[in-house]
């Protein structure tokens, strides 16, 4: 199954400008895939290795929040001032039983929700089917509590490239059914360099998380940011242009575009200096252990591609504005 092409069919006699606009349409497109890519992938490592983090924390904590709750139903405000046999067998006897009872009672309800969804309005209610419901609760539990203890005890480096791995696949399966054959070369490149970075810069705890992740946010905020304006999401001033009907909204946008360029250029040449600054002097974003430049170069790329996105905007608005077209009809955003 093929995406859509939003690419119309040349008629004949058409000016000579529509083959460089398709072109660049088609450019445009692949930039953008690339783009979606690197953000999806980034966001999709960004929560595996914060839930990751949240669950091994806990498990390394003397008394997790059930033992502590438990604590304090036993008369005691904190563990410090609770006996230890009692902390012992709140730890090794209570707890498990208070949360395996809660996970098998939610496994139970999620399953049987599980069995009515998809199912048509007038259809029956399935029968409840006690042994089948009480063994796929068990078997949820259990792998809760395998899951847990896997990630006690694995490195996080290993856990890392199997989650890299296992998200890598998934995409790559995703991508090749669509045939969007560009954003599964761009997931595959930005899954190796992840993976790499896995094998060499992280530790067997999660300590490094917080500077990777703050690396990967530059680029799912300032390449989204270059998203946006390609999907025209991007913060304008609408004021004037809404109460243009003629072609003089074609102008308008053009001036605004090219003011907005103006300062956009400028942000670009800045980031471009800061960049090749930090090339040159070596700096390391101490959190994440990866060079300071490989930090700032999302910002880079992303002024300058809206830099480009903007200025072919202009072109067009100027050939409306010289057509005569009047302005387009105004469409209701969903926010």
């Amino acid at each position: 199954m093929t995406e859509p092409s939003s690419e119309q069919p040349t008629a004949p006699g058409a000016a000579p400008a529509d083959g460089p606009r398709r072109r660049w349409d088609r450019v445009d497109r692949i930039v953008y895939d690339i783009e979606q890519a690197f953000v999806v992938g980034g966001l999709l490592v960004m929560t595996c290795t914060y839930f990751l983090t949240v669950v091994f924390s806990n498990m390394k904590l003397p008394y997790n929040k059930v033992d502590q709750a438990l604590i304090r139903l036993a008369g005691y405000p904190d563990s410090q001032s609770a006996p230890a046999e009692l902390l012992a067998t709140i730890k090794d006897v209570y707890t498990p039983l208070v949360a395996g009872i809660l996970t098998f009672v939610l496994a139970v309800l999620a399953l049987r929700t599980r069995e009515k969804l998809g199912r048509p309005k007038d259809a029956p209610v399935p029968p409840i089917r006690w042994g089948r419901l009480a063994l796929g609760g068990v078997l949820v539990t259990a792998g809760i509590y395998l899951g847990l203890k896997v990630v006690e005890h694995v490195p996080a480096r290993y856990l890392g490239l199997t989650a890299v791995s296992a998200l890598l696949g998934i995409t790559v399966y995703y991508a090749r059914a669509i045939r969007a054959y560009v954003r599964l070369t761009a997931s595959a490149v930005g899954g190796v360099l992840v993976a790499v970075y896995f094998a060499l810069k992280t530790h067997d705890t999660y300590g490094w998380n917080a500077g990777f992740s703050a690396v990967l946010l530059m680029y799912v905020a300032f390449l989204g940011a270059s998203m946006a304006t390609r999907d025209g999401r991007h913060i304008r001033v609408d004021a004037i242009r809404k109460a243009l009907k003629g072609p003089g909204y074609h102008l308008y946008e053009a001036v605004s575009l090219f003011v907005t360029i103006l300062f956009t250029a400028f942000l670009f040449w800045m980031a471009l200096d800061y960049m090749v600054l930090l090339e040159d002097t070596s700096v390391m974003h101490a959190d994440s252990g990866l060079p300071q430049w490989i930090v700032a170069l999302p910002i880079t790329v992303a002024f300058f591609l809206i830099v480009v996105r903007f200025s072919a905007q202009i072109v067009r608005a100027v050939g409306a504005w010289r057509r005569r077209e009047p302005a387009p009809a105004p469409q209701v955003e969903l926010h």
